[in-house]
């Protein structure tokens, strides 16, 4: 099963978004974000608790990051980007889930000063279930510029679920 944050629905029958979710529903058109790159979790940097698998990145407890950098894409025409994370809940029990970043645009020769970071809504989760959050990736007060030559972000684990998630893979998506 994969469950994504409910949006309520109206008498019309079509959903309406919650504000944080109206620059692009990932079932509908994406016109703000039609060009992705796609990294499976054993491709991140992580910190030494988070342990590699056939399916992804093993999380088990909220402690810890994974992080990735990668080059401005060439087609990168402006505009904001951002990132979602596709994860597992096996067994543990309930609780919330939400994801937070740090995004950092870098430059050779240039230095790694990071100053805030955005993150998701979180999410009630439940047991053997597949999730997915996204965060548009902030640009001011962040050191983040899209123009930079290289994205780097790290991403850390908010909520209250404590236990083991299987961290699947990571998408980021742009003009």
């Amino acid at each position: 099963m994969i469950a994504t944050a409910a949006a309520p629905v109206y008498a019309q029958g079509a959903p309406r978004l919650r504000p944080e979710l109206r620059l692009c529903a990932p079932t509908g058109p994406c016109w703000l974000y039609p060009k992705r790159l796609v990294l499976p979790a054993n491709a991140l940097g992580r910190t030494p608790n988070l342990t590699p698998t056939m399916r992804g990145l093993d999380w088990p407890t909220a402690n810890g990051y994974a992080q990735f950098a990668v080059p401005r894409p060439l087609d990168y025409t402006g505009g904001r980007v951002r990132v979602g994370v596709f994860y597992y809940i096996g067994a543990g029990g309930d609780g919330t889930v939400g994801v937070g970043m740090t995004p950092v645009g870098l430059r050779a020769g240039g230095p790694f000063e990071t100053y805030g970071g955005g993150a998701s809504s979180l999410a009630a989760v439940q047991s053997d279930t597949h999730y997915e959050q996204w965060v548009v990736l902030p640009t001011v007060n962040t050191g983040f510029s899209g123009s930079a030559p290289w994205w780097h972000v790290e991403i850390n684990r908010l909520g209250t679920y404590d236990a083991r998630i299987t961290l699947l893979t990571v998408v980021v998506e742009y003009r």
